[in-house]
């Protein structure tokens, strides 16, 4: 339609029924808020309850533990930040969700891992049949988890590990998802449980992932004295790659006592990655594209009623695929998550009235 109105021109356009009343802005007649505004979700009532009137507020307590790793056949980089455990607030409404959450630990000048500030912040779009969630994560501040790599006896000499505070890690992560059984099975309800499973369901999913990572610092990412095993990336002072995945797996959660369930999902995929790298010249590289593995796999115990909300989940999200000759990047990501939440009666006013849906 829209593409019809353009195509015709300024002065067809300006003869189409398209006005603004006190009602809002319509195209031929109907009200465009009509046409963005989604359906009402047709689901089996016997096997899900909407919230989606409801502002769910909830509290996020996560634990995490990131790797990013450098190997070839007989040495390999463990780099890691020092940090667990960060806090945050999430907040859902309709079909979208957000949470951020920030490191809770205080800096120390004597920790033998250095220090790392770190931020997450999701988004999320999450309707009957499809999902579309993003995550950024920020990592500044890594450590050399593998010390035997320099030395056997690192810690005679050294009371901190190898620290790298100049190096920052940045990460996108892009899912979207389409749900089959989408009338007995509600994939909100196993995340920011915007919905409630009643009865225990599965369904398979098919989508795709998008992810896009860059890593870089003041100098080599490889320590001088390891380079000679390391001779293509040697130099490498920030790489950046950009992933494309197709997914499919499976989910499932098991209901119990009414409010309490458990539920799992494993999601594995192909994607192409492609890489590009800075050395310490100021010279740019281009890895060719190569084929490798990336998915997620997450499981969660909670419960769920009218009102409150909660429970814990254990998240993996993997990748690998080759680099150079014999050589590779794999990074490693899990996270463990503690959710507790309340659902308010809210209608939303002023500005967020004027959202589709809201």
């Amino acid at each position: 339609m829209y593409a019809a109105l353009l195509l015709a021109g300024p002065k067809a356009l300006a003869q189409q029924d398209t006005t603004k009343t006190d009602d809002g802005l319509k195209i031929l007649g109907i009200n465009l808020d009509t046409l963005l505004t989604p359906k009402l979700p047709k689901v089996d009532t016997s096997y899900i309850t909407s919230y989606k009137n409801k502002l769910h507020v909830h509290l996020l307590l996560e634990d995490t533990d990131y790797a990013l790793r450098l190997i070839n056949d007989d040495h390999r980089l463990i780099y890691k930040p020092n940090i667990s455990s960060s806090a945050g607030i999430g907040l859902s409404y309709s079909w979208l969700s957000f949470d951020v959450t920030l490191r809770t630990r205080a800096r120390s000048k004597n920790d033998m891992r250095g220090n790392t500030d770190q931020v997450r912040f999701g988004l999320s779009v999450n309707g009957r049949k499809v999902q579309f969630s993003t995550n950024y994560q920020k990592y500044a501040g890594l450590y050399l988890s593998n010390t035997d790599v320099l030395a056997a006896d690192w810690f005679q000499e050294s009371d901190t590990y190898p620290l790298r505070p100049d190096i920052t890690s940045k990460t996108f992560y892009s899912r979207l998802y389409y749900t089959f059984n989408n009338e007995e099975f509600s994939h909100p309800a196993t995340t920011f449980q915007r919905e409630r499973q009643k009865k225990s369901a599965g369904s398979f999913l098919v989508g795709a992932t998008f992810v896009s990572s860059q890593v870089e610092g003041d100098s080599s990412l490889i320590p001088l004295k390891v380079q000679p095993y390391f001779p293509e990336e040697a130099n490498l002072q920030r790489y950046r790659t950009t992933t494309y995945t197709v997914n499919a797996g499976y989910a499932y959660t098991w209901v119990f006592k009414k409010y309490l369930f458990v539920s799992a999902s494993f999601r594995p995929g192909l994607g192409l990655r492609h890489q590009t790298g800075t050395l310490s010249n100021n010279e740019e590289t281009s890895i060719p594209v190569k084929l490798g593995l990336q998915g997620d796999g997450r499981g969660t115990i909670g419960f769920n009623s009218d009102k409150y909300y909660g429970g814990l989940t254990g998240t993996l999200l993997f990748s690998s695929s080759s680099l150079e000759s014999n050589n590779r990047q794999r990074s490693y990501y899990s996270e463990v998550r503690v959710l507790v939440g309340r659902r308010f009666g809210y209608k939303a006013k002023g500005i967020f009235s004027k959202i589709p849906g809201f």
